[in-house]
């Protein structure tokens, strides 16, 4: 008796154990399989938030207020696994961009009168080609430690003057627009350094923000932003 309930408790403990075995190894397998679609396979697309600040020297005559000057963006980003370490990109953007100009004497952008305040309002729509090299080879299903080189061009498709003056002590509140000295493709290169979800973004316009034909400064070419993926 003490025979058969051995051989019965053996027989049991090794089929739990290839149960335990088979189970772990179908789990294994439906994990790594390749979908096409996700943060670490062949494609991917993903929605940002961007939010970032204006910086550098000024030109004289159109001295930009740094860090006060910003800008927030809605983008829309696709990316092509190329390999484990490499992968290119593309991306759609709506920034608006708010530049407050300093009021001292030598201003001439856009004209010489001082304000209370004076800002310019810039509305874009870019589109950016990116490379990208990602740092953790085993990452899982996850974006992982990555940082991208890439260019923009955006279309400005809205331009504002915003001033604000005090007369009689009431304060006046004017936006002009309809002006036609800026240029309305302007060009970018930028780097990017990213944690998963969040990056950090460093860009520089390199084309005119102004027409040849006025003799307006240009504005400061630099901005500096973080992205968070939803």
């Amino acid at each position: 008796m003490k025979k058969i309930l051995i051989i019965i408790t053996l027989s049991m403990t090794g089929f739990l154990s290839f149960g335990q075995v088979r189970l772990f190894s179908e789990e294994v397998e439906d994990f790594s399989r390749d979908k096409g679609f996700g943060p670490n396979q062949k494609h991917y697309v993903q929605f940002l938030f961007t939010y970032g600040s204006y910086f550098g020297k000024s030109n004289p005559g159109a001295v930009v207020n740094p860090f006060v000057s910003t800008y927030f963006s809605l983008n829309l980003r696709y990316k092509l696994k190329l390999s484990r370490n490499f992968a290119l990109g593309s991306e759609l953007e709506f920034p608006f961009s708010s530049f407050h100009l300093s009021q001292e004497q030598g201003k001439i952008f856009p004209d010489t009168i001082l304000h209370l305040n004076e800002r310019i309002e810039v509305n874009e729509i870019r589109g950016s080609l990116y490379f990208r090299v990602n740092f953790n080879k085993r990452r899982g299903e996850y974006l992982g430690t990555f940082a991208d080189v890439g260019m923009k061009s955006g279309w400005i498709y809205a331009f504002y003057h915003h001033t604000l003056d005090k007369t009689n002590g009431i304060k006046v509140h004017t936006t002009y627009n309809g002006y036609d000295f800026y240029k309305p493709l302007i060009n970018y290169w930028y780097i990017r350094l990213g944690f998963d979800k969040v990056s950090f973004i460093l860009m520089k316009r390199f084309s005119s923000f102004f027409k040849p034909s006025v003799a307006y400064p240009d504005l400061i070419k630099y901005s500096a932003g973080i992205e968070y993926s939803f």
